[in-house]
């Protein structure tokens, strides 16, 4: 049971982080509320699996409870992860071109994205 508890909760965090969420909302085209919240999606789709596994009522919204908690963290930690993850991008793969020291001394960038992916 806590295997199936953390799975969900990884895969509704990582969906909302990863923008899949804003994905299906621009395919639908619409707002859907609880699914736009990664601790709202968390609960809704934890208390079902603890039900499934007869935790009862008590048990379940407890424990769905700690999960959407729990997504606090995860979500934290992801994004943590994404800013290592972009400097040690932009140190390995620099994508400036040239560099123009403008009139007030200070450098600019040409040529440079925000999107280390558009690279790919």
């Amino acid at each position: 049971m806590w295997t199936d508890i953390v799975c969900v909760l990884f895969a509704c965090v990582a969906a909302n982080h990863l923008g899949l969420i804003d994905a299906i909302k621009e395919v639908l085209g619409r707002e859907i509320p609880i699914v736009g919240c990664a601790k709202c999606l968390t609960f809704w789709m934890t208390l079902p699996v603890c039900l499934l596994h007869h935790t009862g009522i008590v048990r379940a919204a407890a424990i769905s409870l700690l999960s959407a908690y729990l997504t606090i963290w995860l979500e934290l930690f992801m994004g943590f992860i994404d800013k290592k993850f972009e400097k040690l991008y932009d140190t390995i793969y620099s994508t400036t071109t040239t560099t123009d020291a403008d009139a007030d001394g200070t450098v600019s960038c040409k040529g440079y994205t925000d999107s280390p992916v558009s690279d790919l």
